[in-house]
């Protein structure tokens, strides 16, 4: 393994992580795993070790080495496999307002294909026997997954920060973690560049047509024809989606009303957990 700290960007899935990936890879002392999401104290697991150390074989005279793997922080058995394996572990965590965490990650679900057009935001939040639409909500109840980490480490080896304070002010919260990893903070690092945006489709008509289309394509063909035709199915799906900034389609007010109410008695659970004001979540 190599020296240095060994940390984790444990999640939360769609709040920044793959921004906060990429700019911690910038610097110089701090090596990234290869490939950026592991996934090993998941599903993973079972292979071993040895396929942990192999992500990180590049890795020589660093400071500080790293996975990014948001489903961590859901995954209940994660939080004691990597205690077992690395006790000193730092973990890192990024919360965003679950209301908005919810509907950001069911678009990018969508327009990435992962998910069906077919089924709309206020269904799948409502559906209790859809197993996506169940993990979009748990994947935003922070606190009792907070508590699972609690249980196999300190508080002062965990550093939690709030998405909106990291959109705000991206730099203070990076020197706000490399002074938690204990390496040089006053380095400059670029902070301009998003990853992972999300992008909207010109119309979700013609997108839902698209995906009806390719699902029974992909049925009837070999896998190998199918990673051929993943390409053409990119190129298309790129040209359903308008070029630039957008801004995304706003939620429907009563699906908002909807997870305000499923989320109040959690988030006042996480208020008193890290005693914070989570106010502007409502």
């Amino acid at each position: 393994m190599p020296s240095g700290t060994f940390f984790s960007i444990c999640g939360a899935p769609k709040a920044g992580t793959t921004s906060l990936h990429h700019y911690l890879g910038a610097y110089p002392e701090i090596c990234v795993s290869q490939p950026k999401e592991t996934d090993f104290f998941q599903h993973r697991y079972d292979r071993g070790l040895k396929y942990f150390e192999s992500c990180f074989e590049h890795c020589q005279n660093t400071l500080a080495w790293r996975e990014s793997s948001p489903g961590n922080m859901i995954h209940p058995e994660a939080p004691e496999r990597i205690a077992s394996h690395f006790p000193n572990a730092r973990l890192i965590f990024v919360l965003r307002n679950s209301i908005e965490r919810a509907y950001s990650q069911y678009l990018y679900g969508v327009v990435r294909g992962t998910d069906t057009p077919r089924i709309s935001f206020s269904k799948l939040i409502r559906d209790g026997d859809d197993e996506w639409g169940r993990r979009v909500l748990e994947l935003g109840l922070y606190c009792e997954q907070l508590a699972r980490f609690e249980k196999h480490f300190p508080r002062d080896q965990m550093l939690i920060g709030l998405f909106q304070t990291f959109r705000e002010d991206n730099e203070a919260f990076l020197s706000r973690i490399l002074t938690f990893l204990e390496v040089d903070s006053s380095v400059d690092l670029q902070t301009s560049e998003q990853h992972n945006s999300t992008r909207y489709p010109r119309s979700r008509k013609a997108l839902r047509v698209a995906y009806t289309l390719w699902e029974p394509i992909k049925s009837t063909l070999p896998e190998r024809a199918v990673e051929k035709m993943c390409g053409l199915r990119s190129s298309v799906r790129d040209l359903l989606f308008q070029s630039g900034t957008q801004e995304k389609p706003p939620m429907k007010s009563k699906d908002r009303a909807y997870l305000r109410e499923y989320y109040a008695e959690p988030n006042k659970r996480l208020e008193e957990w890290l005693n914070r004001d989570l106010s502007h979540w409502k």
